[in-house]
């Protein structure tokens, strides 16, 4: 049976609340919510966990969201009043409310506000909880002080800072794998009559982007700096230079151009980490891992003149940031069982004729012309014998 999907949808039809719901299902009957809020809460179990999660206020993706409480049958509700660029707009109201068929005097009405940013800039939305009908007090306010970036598609909020590490050379975000958890340091202090007061949190990136609460805040301290180490990289990337650490440092970026920082007016920063792919065992800089590797690396373990490694990290196979014999190992074994499978000739030989290295050396490809990767190299430094074969040796 090929497979088959179908679009169906889900009319609520409540006196007090009505939204429609989109699902796709295929022929196993495994059923998938498609609208494009199914991450927007819909219950009131859903508006619970947003809000013990992330506050009355939070942002999502380029959305600022709001959640915001009130109870039936009374004069109070919320307004709203805005200051600013008009960089957001109210794009749903979702109500989380509990169903019942009686309508519950004073019952909780749980309502999540989504503003969807719609232009770079800085905006505060304030909701205020007050008598509808008279000029009353209001007993509780609501704000979201927000940064609006990157063509409309990001929102901070006042005190956030949001890291992303990014490819040097595609400018891609670099996806994490399971279990990759690079880490941001940080060295704040603070000077008072009594000393110097310093603090320093660690800022554990899941995912990439990560957005932390309260660190834009620290660009006020005395001295702030943050940095993340060549040790906590993701897998397969090295800061360009083969630098030690990239970060800020009190306002200065080091190494430069692999960093930027962006500061807005509600206090949040967005910090971009730019780091260099590599293929692992690469480390003559070729963009290919092989027997030229190894005997690069052999070359500058023994400290042959002029021996060099375009980029050392790539030959630390066994990654504990050194290299040594033992990377030398287990780059020979890697190298042995890509070119384990040779190209057999046409022709058996029976009777192989006797060859000789006439040049300073010569090269052993796995195939029969240059097009294949070379398996060996054969030094010319004196003269050799070869005899020719067409099957390899086990």
């Amino acid at each position: 049976m090929d497979t088959w999907a179908k679009s169906s949808s889900l009319d609520l039809g409540y006196s007090h609340s009505k939204d429609s719901f989109s699902f796709l299902a295929d022929e196993d009957l495994s059923v998938t919510e498609t609208d494009i809020f199914s991450w927007l809460p819909d219950c009131a179990e859903e508006y619970s966990d947003l809000l013990n999660s992330h506050g009355q206020v939070s942002v999502k993706d380029n959305y600022a969201l709001f959640c915001l409480t009130s109870s039936s049958g009374t004069p109070y509700g919320w307004s709203v009043t805005t200051d600013g660029e008009e960089c957001l707009e109210l794009e749903k109201i979702s109500n989380c409310s509990a169903v019942s068929g009686i309508p519950i005097e004073g019952g909780s009405v749980k309502e999540v506000y989504a503003y969807k940013a719609v232009k770079d800039g800085c905006e505060k939305i304030t909701y205020d909880l007050k008598a509808m009908y008279t000029d009353g007090e209001v007993i509780e306010t609501q704000t979201a002080d927000c940064a609006v970036f990157d063509n409309a598609q990001a929102v901070l909020l006042s005190g956030q800072m949001r890291i992303t590490l990014e490819d040097y050379d595609t400018g891609e975000t670099i996806p994490l794998s399971e279990g990759s958890m690079p880490v941001i340091s940080t060295n704040i202090s603070y000077d008072t009559p009594n000393g110097t007061v310093s603090t320093g949190p660690i800022l554990a990136m899941d995912p990439d982007p990560a957005i932390f609460d309260n660190i834009g805040g620290f660009f006020g301290a005395d001295s702030f700096s943050f940095w993340l180490s060549s040790q906590q990289l993701p897998e397969g990337y090295v800061i360009p230079g083969n630098e030690q650490s990239i970060g800020y440092y009190d306002g200065t970026i080091l190494p430069e151009g692999c960093m930027t920082v962006d500061r807005y007016d509600n206090g949040s920063a967005n910090v971009v980490f730019r780091l260099k792919h590599i293929v692992i065992g690469d480390v003559n800089g070729d963009g290919e891992f092989n027997i030229a590797d190894a005997v690069s690396l052999q070359k500058w373990l023994l400290a042959v003149p002029d021996a060099e490694l375009a980029c050392w990290k790539a030959g630390d196979l066994d990654g504990n940031l050194k290299l040594n014999v033992f990377d030398l190992i287990l780059m020979k074994q890697v190298v042995a069982e890509q070119c384990k499978d040779y190209v057999e000739p046409d022709v058996r030989s029976t009777w192989p004729s006797e060859m000789m290295v006439v040049k300073d050396s010569i090269e052993m490809y796995q195939g029969p012309d240059t097009s294949y990767p070379v398996v060996a190299t054969i030094p010319g430094t004196f003269v050799k014998r070869l005899h020719e074969g067409s099957v390899q040796d086990e």
